[in-house]
């Protein structure tokens, strides 16, 4: 599988992506942003849960490198890892470099309870934070891959299709919209917060 993109020296962007494979998530949305977060509302996020809530609602679990073979045995066709700017950045690059269009459905990304919990509390949107635990991936077979990964100790989900054209579809409980292009991470809101120049 071919190297097309890196990100700061590091392989994050593999093979090809083609019209009618499925789309899939291996990993769970916003694990590393919601981990960053937490101790700036910490305060606030006592009033709402318990310590041993909070603690393993932001652990955050690695992923496999997409340079790893085991991406290949499972079928994966198109590879990219999530990062800064959450899925929804990492589905507007995907669509950039590979040149294709996708529908997602919104209810089928895979994000933690607890995530969805703490992000509501602390006023971020899960879908534009950080993701350094999940992996973007395209394939022929979803179910196949599905099923070795999950063999394999990675859970995955098909969440979408990719599409010839550009048009970015979020489906959301049978609403359409479509993606917009990324804003800056979540984060910066916090650790680097805009002021009004004196």
């Amino acid at each position: 599988m071919h190297i097309i993109k890196k990100r700061e020296e590091n392989t994050h962007i593999l093979g090809n992506m083609e019209a009618g494979q499925d789309l899939l998530i291996a990993g769970t949305v916003a694990q590393t942003g919601t981990h960053s977060a937490v101790p700036y509302y910490m305060e606030k996020l006592k009033m709402y849960f318990t310590d041993s809530f909070i603690q393993e609602s932001s652990v955050v679990r690695t992923m496999i490198p997409i340079t790893d073979p085991i991406w290949e045995q499972a079928g994966a066709k198109g590879l990219l890892e999530v990062g800064e700017g959450g899925i929804f950045a990492a589905l507007w690059e995907a669509s950039s470099v590979f040149h294709k269009g996708f529908f997602v459905e919104l209810q089928q990304i895979p994000i933690r309870q607890g995530t969805i919990e703490l992000c509501e509390v602390m006023g971020l949107n899960p879908y534009r934070l950080e993701s350094g635990e999940c992996v973007l991936l395209s394939t022929n077979n979803g179910y196949d891959t599905i099923r070795f990964l999950g063999e394999k100790g990675i859970q995955a989900a098909w969440v979408g299709k990719i599409e010839k054209g550009m048009r970015c579809r979020i489906l959301n409980d049978g609403a359409e919209g479509f993606l917009e292009r990324p804003k800056e991470d979540e984060l910066h809101r916090i650790i680097c917060p805009k002021t009004d120049s004196i």
